[in-house]
């Protein structure tokens, strides 16, 4: 019974809304019907989703329940095909960054693009800024009058069918 007691243990997440477990050292010979018919046994499953680059997969619980006890019944535990798979909670998808953090603090604005649009509420009917505002670039000179002026968006210029150029 003492030897029981210090096996290493997997504590569940506190988030509730997890339902998905990482399988590691999924290689080769392991396919995703040998992952499916061990895992159905604890719980039905939403979605199996396998990463060969990465030998490894995530299997999805349709419940909290059926992931808890195939967490606590496949911790260190499954064997498939003689390689044993390491078993744990994968993490919520919403909580993690790339490599470089954030994405929204990596990239810079590309020069000559108008800037990033404002927030709905203070945009007009029309769909246009309320407030005008200078864009880097050519000036807008187009029929069109929005914007910055791409010929592709006059249709007097050629291969716009009937209102082209007569060539």
């Amino acid at each position: 019974m003492g030897k029981l007691s210090r096996q290493p243990k997997l504590d569940n997440p506190e988030d509730r809304n997890i339902t998905t477990l990482y399988v590691g050292s999924v290689l080769e010979p392991i396919t995703e019907k040998d992952l499916r018919d061990h895992f159905y046994q604890f719980g039905e499953i939403r979605n199996i989703k396998m990463v060969q680059k990465q030998h490894c997969a995530f299997v999805e619980y349709t419940t909290r329940q059926g992931a808890e006890l195939a967490a606590e019944q496949s911790f260190n535990k499954v064997v498939l095909h003689g390689i044993r798979l390491n078993v744990r909670w994968a993490k919520p998808q919403s909580k993690q960054t790339g490599p470089g953090g954030d994405i929204q603090q990596r990239l810079q604005p590309v020069p000559g693009l108008p800037g990033t649009l404002p927030p709905p509420e203070k945009m007009n009917q029309s769909g246009e800024p309320s407030a005008p505002q200078s864009q880097p670039g050519p000036s807008s000179s187009s029929s069109m009058g929005q914007g910055i002026y791409y010929p592709s968006q006059d249709p007097s210029r050629l291969g716009s069918g009937k209102h082209g150029s007569q060539y």
